[in-house]
């Protein structure tokens, strides 16, 4: 008994931690996204099922991303010259989701690859 402060302090201290990398990785996950030019159309597909990188985790990434390309179209006085897609699948495995839902995955590929080849 005399123990379950200090685990409770530690395990505390691992989860911020764990927050910050984290944190710093989508910072510059999105970061290194801006710096490709003509990558105007992303797409971020993820599961709430998905055991290896939560949902969270990547809404986190993806808000981040979401805010850098808003910034550059204000910069650039457009508002659809950079997008993101997004699609949230409720119970497919990391990377199996067109196995699970395949026609939801396709319309997903369509509708990126539709804007990528109508954009100048």
């Amino acid at each position: 008994i005399r123990y379950i402060p200090y685990c409770l302090i530690l395990i505390a201290v691992s989860y911020l931690f764990s927050w910050l990398k984290n944190k710093q990785y989508h910072d510059s996950f999105a970061q290194s996204l801006q710096q490709l030019k003509n990558c105007k159309s992303k797409l971020f597909l993820y599961s709430t099922s998905d055991q290896l990188c939560t949902s969270t985790a990547i809404k986190s990434a993806l808000d981040n991303v979401k805010k850098l390309d808003m910034r550059k179209n204000s910069q650039l006085g457009r508002t659809d010259n950079f997008f993101v897609f997004d699609v949230c699948f409720q119970k497919s495995a990391h990377v199996a989701h067109s196995i699970q839902y395949p026609k939801q995955y396709k319309l997903a590929c369509k509708k990126v690859l539709d804007r990528v080849i109508a954009q100048p």
